[in-house]
């Protein structure tokens, strides 16, 4: 019954409105059909959703309906920048529309890797693979280069931007680059993980989520120092946003909402079993890029 009810809520797609308050309403929509939602990102009062095997979708009435913008393919991750909107495809590489989905383009020169994730920030367009480390592009996709030096791992699950600073989750460890700085390895989570993939990140100011198989770690300075939460019934953290002072969790059985940094959480997908691989508030960041250091 829970995977029944997974691929019929996902493969409706599932759209939050965040409210700014401890409460959040929830509205089913209409949906999309063809495939599981995997990846939303919003540009303005466009939203755009990417599917695994059913293409991605735009819709521009908050979610009341939607069209397909790419007509299949397996869209594990989506990033906006500026009025450019990035969808990477598991088997055709990374494309790029620069009319709000009307077109589509492949940016694919140097990048023919499976791509697991995205993170935008300004001109600068990170690629997470499996198995190849971390693509940058600082022109739009045209040209991408390889930024994996101090990267041990590089099956990169996620990826986080904050102002002068880039958070990869890999395989089996997170790791930190920062802007000018060429003696940062990987963070040291300083917890021991039943299992170590870093599926889900958000960087919230001074606060840092990491969602794993099994736990929810968060750090509140910067990744110096980290603590962990076992959310009951949570499983899987498989996605996080942000909105004002509340963190949203989206995992195995629904979505979880903490109005103090992580300390707690309560459950606000009522009673429904959902199972949540994405989540999306415009929330645009600022990074300046740095160098994975040995």
């Amino acid at each position: 019954m829970k995977k029944v009810l997974k691929q019929f809520v996902l493969s409706i797609g599932l759209i939050v409105f965040f409210t700014h308050t401890a409460s959040a309403q929830w509205v089913r929509t209409n949906g999309v059909s063809g495939g599981e939602v995997h990846s939303l990102a919003v540009s303005g009062t466009n939203i755009f959703a990417g599917t695994i095997g059913g293409g991605v979708f735009l819709s521009t009435d908050n979610g009341t309906s939607w069209k397909k913008v790419i007509n299949s393919g397996y869209f594990h991750a989506l990033a906006v920048s500026g009025s450019n909107i990035f969808a990477a495809n598991a088997g055709t590489g990374i494309y790029l529309s620069t009319n709000n989905g009307t077109n589509w383009a492949p940016v694919n020169s140097g990048l023919d890797k499976y791509v697991f994730s995205l993170a935008a920030s300004e001109s600068n367009i990170f690629a997470g693979t499996d198995g190849s480390g971390i693509y940058l592009s600082t022109n739009n996709g045209t040209n991408w280069t390889e930024v994996n030096s101090g990267l041990t791992n590089k099956d990169v699950r996620s990826l986080a931007v904050s102002p002068n600073a880039i958070y990869a989750g890999t395989a089996d460890r997170l790791f930190l680059s920062v802007n000018n700085v060429i003696s940062c390895n990987s963070v040291d989570l300083g917890i021991t993980l039943a299992r170590n993939e870093i599926n889900a990140l958000l960087v919230h100011g001074n606060n840092i989520f990491a969602g794993s198989p099994v736990d929810l770690l968060f750090s509140t300075n910067k990744g110096t120092t980290w603590d962990t939460t076992r959310i009951l019934g949570l499983g899987d953290a498989e996605a996080f946003a942000a909105s004002g002072n509340n963190v949203f969790a989206g995992g195995g059985i629904g979505i979880f909402l903490s109005t103090n940094n992580g300390t707690s959480w309560s459950s606000v997908s009522s009673n429904e079993k959902i199972y949540t691989y994405s989540l999306a508030v415009p929330l645009p960041p600022v990074f300046t890029p740095g160098k994975f250091a040995d």
